[in-house]
């Protein structure tokens, strides 16, 4: 989401992964993308699942969020 007073912020867009059991670490890349504009605030709300379907936990860990 983007806003300009950090306070009211539209979404420009989103990105869902459905849940795939893995048993090692993997490193995944999500690109969004959206048309170009000019903004002040951005925002990047990211959600796991809590846990997972056979009940044990859910990790999520984020590295860079970069911005172009």
């Amino acid at each position: 989401s983007v806003s300009d007073d950090n306070i009211s912020f539209h979404q420009v867009g989103s990105l869902e992964r459905p849940y795939v059991q893995n048993t090692a670490t993997t490193l995944k890349d999500f690109k969004v993308s959206f048309k170009e504009l000019e903004t002040r605030y951005v925002k990047v709300r990211a959600t796991n699942l809590k846990t997972s379907h056979k009940g044990g936990g859910v990790w999520m860990f984020i590295d860079e969020i970069l911005i172009e």
